[in-house]
């Protein structure tokens, strides 16, 4: 009597192997768009919780927002290039990388006083994780900004009266609430990044047009 096998066969295998090759390139772009959607909408929300602290931060110092380099403008008023302080942390001394601790906003962004760091854009995080890795590539030199940056032209910094042509500024403090005209269509945070060699961290955004950069 003759034993019946139950089990696979070679060209089986292989066709049930290439049908699961091509159900999993199908979905590979739609768990990238997934992954998309849910990092922006993540961005959105750090964004908006950014805005909302600076308010608190403006409702205890005289209706003024935080200021987004405090003393990095040398010949500033007030100010002697220290470049010590900013909106996302602070530093000793100008070889070091910017770190949470100090931040002047942070602690309008959390009920728990400990947690001051600013929460990053996942998608900017995972991109200088992936750098970070390479060879001759160290830690980033903002990184404590969260991969958001400040409009210090217009809403992180005091402008001034034009002299000899040219606007000046004050970086000690933010801009008052009541100065904008139109808040709600005045951008104060967004996705930042500078373009070198790799993409960078960079705490500030900047409008295309300044009136002290005729």
């Amino acid at each position: 009597m003759s034993r019946k096998w139950d089990g696979f066969t070679l060209i089986e295998l292989l066709v049930v192997v290439a049908i699961v090759g091509v159900l999993v390139a199908i979905s590979l772009p739609a768990l990238r768009d997934a992954r998309r959607s849910a990092h922006a909408v993540v961005g959105l929300s750090n964004l908006r919780q950014l805005q909302i602290a600076n308010h608190g931060y403006a409702n205890d110092h005289d209706d003024r927002f935080v200021a987004a380099a405090e003393g990095m403008s040398p010949g500033a008023p007030a100010s002697i290039g220290e470049n010590l302080r900013r909106w996302h942390g602070t530093r000793t001394n100008q070889s070091e990388p910017f770190r949470p601790e100090g931040s002047p906003i942070g602690e309008y962004l959390d009920s728990d006083a400990s947690s001051v760091a600013i929460r990053e854009c996942p998608a900017f995080a995972s991109t200088l994780d992936e750098i970070a890795s390479r060879p001759a590539h160290g830690a980033g030199f903002e990184r404590s900004c969260g991969g958001y940056g400040y409009n210090m032209d217009f809403v992180g910094s005091t402008r001034g009266p034009m002299v000899n042509g040219v606007e000046t500024r004050n970086d000690r403090f933010g801009e008052r609430r009541a100065v904008l005209r139109a808040p709600s269509r005045t951008v104060a945070f967004a996705d930042a990044a500078f373009a070198a060699s790799d993409l960078i961290e960079y705490s500030f955004i900047h409008s295309r047009f300044r009136s002290d950069y005729p």
